[in-house]
């Protein structure tokens, strides 16, 4: 039973332990998500495959042997549930969705990968509306990252060396934007989000950056070897001031 704040007491677990696989493999993570039966259960990541823990029952792995190759501490580490999905992290930079006994790999590692001094493991998420936040952490070498699914855009890079380990939404009531807060190296940092939609351009109390800039790609038509002059570029924006832009 829950233990009043005031009385110097302890908890205490009295059920009998549940030995899930070898002692040697390390836990990662712990999740609640239905199993192949559609009855909620607990699914235990270690370092190798993920467990699950019936109501009743035996643990029993999950039937993907070939995650055995790539056994890493960071597999599974702080699994998220988000709409119908379970997802966890596997290797480095690599984020598996799992749905219905099927596995899709939607890492942000896939293709070319990520930058070099930007790689790392996805230390934690969060879900959102329509999208799933994956921390990248660099370690104290490279720049961490929060990446945003659908493209795997980046929301945020945290300064040189400092990881990011953890992060979690806090809704504020009002029209006050919400918060993403970030454990960022030793510190407690917060990214804005709209309050009242999803959408940034519609939420007036969002801070906006006064500049931007446009990477372009290589333009050739089909002639590689000509160089080219570019005389004018044409944008579509949206909620510019008249007259407010530079070229």
């Amino acid at each position: 039973d829950p233990v009043a704040w005031a009385i110097a007491s302890s908890h205490t677990f009295s059920a009998t332990p549940t030995k899930v696989d070898s002692k040697y493999v390390r836990i990662t993570g712990l999740a609640v998500y239905p199993d192949s039966n559609g009855d909620e259960a607990l699914w235990v990541f270690k370092e190798d495959l993920p467990y699950i823990v019936p109501a009743t029952g035996n643990p029993y792995p999950l039937n993907i042997e070939e995650m055995r190759t790539v056994r890493s501490p960071y597999n599974g580490r702080n699994p998220l549930t988000h709409n119908v999905y379970l997802y966890f992290p596997l290797g480095s930079g690599g984020l598996e969705r799992y749905y219905g006994t099927t596995i899709d790999d939607i890492g942000p590692n896939k293709d070319e990968g990520l930058p070099s001094g930007r790689r790392g493991s996805v230390s934690c998420m969060a879900g959102y509306p329509g999208a799933v936040f994956a921390a990248i952490d660099a370690g104290v070498t490279g720049y961490s990252s929060i990446l945003q699914s659908g493209g795997w855009h980046e929301r945020y890079r945290a300064p040189l060396g400092q990881r990011i380990t953890a992060m979690q939404f806090q809704t504020i009531p009002g029209d006050t934007v919400d918060r993403l807060w970030v454990y960022q190296g030793n510190d407690l940092i917060w990214l804005p989000f709209p309050s009242d939609t999803t959408n940034e351009l519609e939420d007036v109390n969002y801070s906006h950056t006064p500049e931007f800039a446009i990477t372009l790609s290589r333009m050739h038509a089909g002639l590689f070897d000509v160089q080219k002059l570019v005389r004018k570029l044409k944008l579509q924006t949206e909620s510019l001031e008249v007259n407010d832009t530079d070229g």
